[in-house]
């Protein structure tokens, strides 16, 4: 799926508490919440996520959760990996 790049990837976000706002960043992960492509988006990086990750996966709605027992630092690395490949 080949998209305009621009628009999907070039979001900044900032956060506003008792008046006080943070810089502004770039939104490195996510799906887009709004418009038509969002959905879309959500719906084509899903169907291969079990694909991609060894680790055990739960969604919900637009909710995604990695889990793994971790008992070692080569396990560790191994749920990294998994949530590098997802980004």
């Amino acid at each position: 799926m080949e998209l305009d790049r621009g628009f999907l990837f070039q979001i900044n976000q900032r956060v506003v508490v008792n008046g006080m706002k943070t810089l502004a960043s770039l939104v490195l992960r996510g799906i887009l919440q709004w418009g038509v492509l969002g959905p879309l988006s959500l719906i084509s990086f899903i169907k291969y996520m079990s694909e991609v990750v060894q680790s055990s996966i739960e969604m919900f709605a637009d909710d995604t959760s990695n889990f793994r027992p971790v008992s070692n630092p080569q396990k560790a690395q191994l749920l990294r990996d998994d949530l590098d490949a997802e980004s």
